[in-house]
């Protein structure tokens, strides 16, 4: 029979001592800052989006050099942004409302997609134009 002072504690292994040791503590410090995973909420949209500028740079008759979009001025797409609009309106009164004719003819995607791409496009060239912050929150897009 073993005595208690013959007993020996059993031998710890290397996760034993890993989880034994203090963790340090993670931070980011994100306050102030815009919670970008709110687009996450709208994949679809986003993916639209970026369908549209897909199709202008790869499948169009002419197609676009990728970025030449920030080289026009801003009112262009905003021009452009109400085309798409107006079309969508005038093709969902025609269709009585069916949303699945309501595209633009030329690319065949929906005129919502191409209104929401020339909306970000004349965003983006009036922000930096005007260098300003959304919000209140200074963008930095070095971050």
């Amino acid at each position: 029979m073993q005595s208690h002072a013959d007993a020996q504690e059993p031998k710890k292994t290397l996760l034993d001592l890993i989880e034994e040791t203090e963790k340090p503590k993670g931070r980011k410090d994100d306050a102030g800052k815009i919670d970008m995973t709110l687009l996450e909420d709208m994949p679809l949209a986003l993916y639209a989006v970026a369908g549209v500028m897909q199709w202008a740079c790869t499948q169009k008759q002419n197609p676009y050099e990728r970025g030449s979009w920030q080289y026009v001025q801003p009112d262009r797409y905003r021009a452009a942004m109400l085309r798409h609009i107006f079309d969508a309106a005038r093709e969902a009164k025609e269709c009585n409302g069916k949303p699945a004719y309501m595209r633009d003819k030329e690319s065949n995607l929906l005129h919502a997609a191409h209104a929401a791409c020339s909306a970000m496009m004349h965003l983006e060239l009036v922000l930096r134009e005007l260098n300003e912050s959304v919000q209140g929150y200074h963008i930095d897009l070095s971050e």
